[in-house]
């Protein structure tokens, strides 16, 4: 049999695995361990629900993980392609809404501003932070609407 014909063994899925670490400090204060290396975060409530000012919350968390999501996908997408690249930055919002009798997430919009250097490269950057967007795992793992709206500018 031709070699080229044989078949490939399969490949074992990918799996990754995240831990974190958090031990309750007073009131709703708690400090978060991410991972070794990495550095502790002071978290709690939020403040609309009688957490302390001045520490993060599970909420901002979320809001924040699909932006840098949406920027390392978009970024591992950019090198790939060769993609250059100014400047990127994004500021994102979440809504939590009642519904069902239940507080949840109900969408998140992410605003994305890409400086590129060239004109004629506007359409490439586009579709890349919309495959970017498709292939987010946090935003594929969430069960509400997660929009992207970027703007992309010449600079």
């Amino acid at each position: 049999m031709d070699e080229s014909k044989q078949a490939k063994p399969a490949r074992k899925p990918k799996t990754f695995s995240y831990r974190a670490e958090l031990k309750w400090l007073e009131g709703r204060r708690a400090e978060l361990n991410p991972g070794e290396g990495k550095p502790r975060l002071a978290v709690s409530s939020p403040v609309e629900f009688k957490g302390e000012p001045g520490n993060i919350s599970a909420e901002d968390m979320l809001v924040s993980s699909l932006t840098i999501c949406q920027m390392g996908t978009f970024l591992a997408f950019a090198a790939h392609k060769g993609f250059e690249i100014i400047a990127y930055e994004d500021s994102a919002e979440g809504v939590m809404e009642v519904v069902e009798r239940k507080l949840k997430f109900t969408k998140v919009t992410l605003h994305p501003k890409l400086t590129i250097a060239r004109e004629e490269d506007r359409q490439t950057a586009l579709k890349l932070l919309e495959d970017a967007h498709n292939s987010c795992a946090i935003s594929n793992s969430v069960n509400f609407e997660v929009f992207v709206e970027p703007t992309v500018v010449v600079g």
